[in-house]
């Protein structure tokens, strides 16, 4: 069974909008639009960030943040395992996932927790490639990224 997709790509433009909608919002109205900002803003950080994970339940399926969706029936998943134990949930494991922050082209590492180090007043990233196994624990953005793309360029093939 082919993956599904969903253009869920969050633009400057969109998060604007929204921005827009809560400030002419009668006040019956601007707890709503206030929620619709506050996903549509945390949807487009994550995927700037590299970060997938499912970011949405519902119509039958898990959401991932680069537009993967899992329907509950699929049953045939190819699912890869890291080399260590992470505790991820199951989308992540399942193959097929877009680069992020494009939604496009598929990539074989994810970027798929974070932690907020106090000592370090920032956020650390943990990765791993879906085809070889590898796993990068608790390092910063950059370096997590970094990990994504080589790993995208030698076990991609």
């Amino acid at each position: 069974m082919p993956n599904e997709y969903e253009d869920n790509r969050v633009t400057d433009a969109e998060v604007a909008k929204r921005r827009r909608d809560l400030s002419k919002a009668p006040s019956e109205r601007k707890v709503g639009r206030w929620y619709a900002l506050r996903h549509y803003s945390q949807l487009q950080r994550e995927q700037n960030q590299g970060y997938h994970h499912g970011y949405l339940r519902g119509e039958g399926g898990l959401h991932c943040t680069c537009g993967l969706v899992i329907k509950e029936s699929d049953e045939f998943l190819v699912l890869n395992y890291p080399n260590e134990d992470l505790k991820l949930e199951p989308l992540v494991l399942v193959s097929g996932h877009r680069n992020l922050p494009s939604c496009e082209g598929e990539t074989v590492a994810l970027i798929v927790a974070f932690v907020f180090e106090k000592a370090l007043n920032d956020y650390l990233w943990t990765a791993f490639c879906q085809r070889c196994g590898v796993v990068l624990r608790k390092v910063r953005d950059t370096e997590a990224k970094a990990f994504v793309e080589a790993h995208n360029e030698t076990c991609k093939k």
